[in-house]
């Protein structure tokens, strides 16, 4: 299931920060979840975001510890903001929390400052890293989807080693 922003959440640029981390996002999404076991039952629950989304993901995945299979965040926010501005989002986030498996896929090549892979790869001594490479020549500014933040050229094989990751089959750690 691919969610948009709730109605209350529509304003402005979507979603603000302090809502992907509340309670009642967290409340939202248990709503969701309920209604998908009860058309699906036994079906297992993943949360996956990108950029942004990440940070839902992740407070979600420690939320709901026993109500996800686990929690795939691509093209993470680590920054928002750039340069002496830019604060920590992802980058400081207490992993340790999470008690549900969490996957990471990253470009090696994000040029988002957002996203840098680096955080990523340092997060992989802990965590599974799925890193992708090439790709389609860029038509999008860095931090949108036709670009290496949204695997622009390698979408396919990129779904397909997460899918992989979910149903516990092996997967590759580098999508080329």
């Amino acid at each position: 299931m691919i969610l948009d922003n709730p109605t209350d959440q529509q304003a402005g640029e979507g979603m603000s920060d302090d809502f992907r981390e509340s309670a009642a996002h967290v409340t939202d999404i248990r709503a969701v979840r309920a209604e998908l076991q009860k058309r699906y039952p036994g079906l297992p629950v993943f949360v996956v975001g990108t950029s942004r989304s990440t940070l839902s993901a992740a407070h979600l995945a420690r939320s709901l510890p026993g109500e996800l299979k686990g929690a795939v965040l691509t093209s993470s926010l680590f920054y928002s903001g750039t340069g002496p501005r830019a604060r920590q989002v992802l980058a400081s986030y207490r992993w340790e929390e999470i008690r549900v498996p969490l996957l990471f896929v990253h470009h090696q090549d994000d040029s988002c400052a957002a996203t840098p892979y680096r955080e990523a790869a340092r997060l992989a001594a802990r965590y599974p890293l799925i890193t992708v490479h090439g790709g389609k020549s860029p038509e999008s500014p860095p931090c949108e989807p036709y670009n290496n933040h949204g695997f622009y050229g390698k979408e396919a094989e990129t779904v397909d080693a997460i899918a992989a990751w979910m149903l516990g089959k092996p997967y590759p750690k580098a999508v080329q």
